[in-house]
């Protein structure tokens, strides 16, 4: 660019560059991404997405690897995940018995108990929670309070669940988050990430790790530059000015992408 960048005071007082959003997508036009590491990135999100068919589609097509051995796999978190959406936890401990082995539940005990503290939220919300079957269910819940005693943000999550079943949300009981509708998505956040885990597979997705990549760069840039900041809403930059940047509050709330497993 043959014209002269205007120059700001930054609050040390030193000069700083601006780069206007024409003059940054100018820049960005010059560079080069490899063909094979497109494919890659787009054959990574499809496998974390668990577009089966899509990803066996495109590796046909374009001959990029599928990055996992056993695509069956990727069915098998499926059909957990639509599970435990429909709130049929019993099914999905039978599943993942059959799919993983006893072993799985064994040593990922947080899994199965968070898996028992929705079931019995759901019976609860449901107003099912005094049948004969969600009575002897409750006295089985209740054992977890003997589980793991050393863990203290265990036994108050154990605790807080205990006390909405005996007393109800009318109650002065901090039950709030027990009954958000946010929690069964983390149910099935929590449970795939550790069947990734279990089955030796790298559990953070290629685009997230650009992403918190791009971000730390960012970060060190805008301290000399000002320039337009990626934005994740749009996946364009954002207008200038951006004191407080566009991953201000998306890295706050999401965990390596966790947005959909």
């Amino acid at each position: 660019m043959d014209q002269e960048m205007p120059q700001v005071d930054s609050e040390n007082g030193s000069a700083k560059e601006v780069i206007s959003e024409y003059d940054w997508n100018e820049m960005f036009k010059k560079g080069k991404f490899k063909k094979e590491d497109m494919n890659t990135l787009v054959m990574d999100f499809l496998v974390n997405k668990l577009h089966t068919n899509v990803a066996e589609t495109f590796h046909t097509e374009s001959g990029c690897p599928l990055g996992i051995e056993d695509i069956s796999f990727i069915e098998t978190q499926k059909t957990v995940k639509e599970l435990i959406y429909k709130r049929q936890f019993d099914e999905v401990i039978s599943l993942l018995n059959q799919k993983l082995g006893l072993s799985f539940l064994e040593s990922n005990p947080q899994v199965r108990y968070l898996l028992d503290q929705q079931k019995m939220i759901e019976l609860y919300r449901s107003g099912d929670i005094y049948t004969n079957v969600a009575l002897d269910f409750s006295h089985e819940f209740k054992m977890w309070a003997d589980f793991m005693v050393n863990d203290d943000d265990f036994d108050k999550d154990c605790f807080e669940t205990l006390l909405l079943i005996l007393s109800g949300d009318d109650k002065e009981v901090l039950v709030d988050d027990l009954l958000h509708p946010w929690r069964i998505s983390w149910v099935v956040v929590s449970t795939l990430k550790a069947m990734i885990k279990f089955r030796g597979r790298e559990q953070d997705h290629l685009i997230g790790k650009a992403l918190k990549m791009l971000k730390a760069v960012e970060d060190e840039l805008n301290e000399d530059v000002e320039f337009p900041n990626f934005y994740i809403g749009s996946g364009y930059p954002e207008p200038l000015p951006h004191p407080d940047g566009p991953f201000k509050n998306f890295f706050q709330t999401v965990d390596d992408d966790y947005k959909d497993c």
